[in-house]
């Protein structure tokens, strides 16, 4: 297993451990605890003694994990959405 593969297995169940904890809350709710999650992250993320550095970094990874989240909705909508919402119209 590479390291991205570690990596990438690790997330999913940490991320599979947050769905009960964000199921059946509002979708304001939702977003908004996510939203404070996705800031803190990248708040730290600093680079000490030169804020400028620190912006320009924070900018990029919060550009970066933007474009992760729009490669992603499409994989689950097909893959977990719309076989979902395909089993509940049965």
């Amino acid at each position: 297993m590479t390291e991205f593969e570690h990596f990438a297995e690790e997330a999913e169940a940490l991320a599979r451990r947050c769905y009960p904890i964000l199921a059946g809350q509002d979708r304001m709710i939702q977003s908004a605890a996510l939203v404070e999650l996705v800031a803190r992250h990248l708040a730290g993320h600093v680079i000490l003694g030169d804020p400028e550095k620190t912006t320009a970094l924070r900018a990029s990874l919060l550009e970066e994990f933007v474009k992760a989240v729009e490669g992603l909705i499409p994989i689950l909508d097909k893959g977990v959405i719309q076989p979902e919402i395909a089993r509940r119209a049965q």
